[in-house]
């Protein structure tokens, strides 16, 4: 919904500016409780390598950028390992 509102689209911006391809990505919005702020979380829906090598047997590494929704600043780029 956030993304057809055309809310997204400065958040995109800033992550294709950091390497994420804008057309395969996923954003969703939250509030982070550590930094007391909004951010805008964009995440490549592309599988990529974990930095561990002992994590390849899970469901999947997926890198995010963590965006503060107010400034535009880039609070932390970071990959998430997915088990079930």
């Amino acid at each position: 919904m956030v993304q057809k509102l055309g809310l997204v689209n400065p958040a995109y911006a800033i992550a294709g500016k950091n390497g994420f391809p804008t057309e395969v990505s996923v954003p969703s919005f939250e509030y982070s409780e550590e930094k007391k702020t909004f951010v805008w979380i964009i995440t490549d829906a592309r599988e990529t390598q974990p930095d561990d090598p002992l994590m390849p047997g899970f469901e999947g590494t997926y890198k995010h950028i963590e965006i503060d929704a107010n400034t535009g600043t880039v609070v932390r780029i970071y990959k998430e390992t997915i088990v079930l």
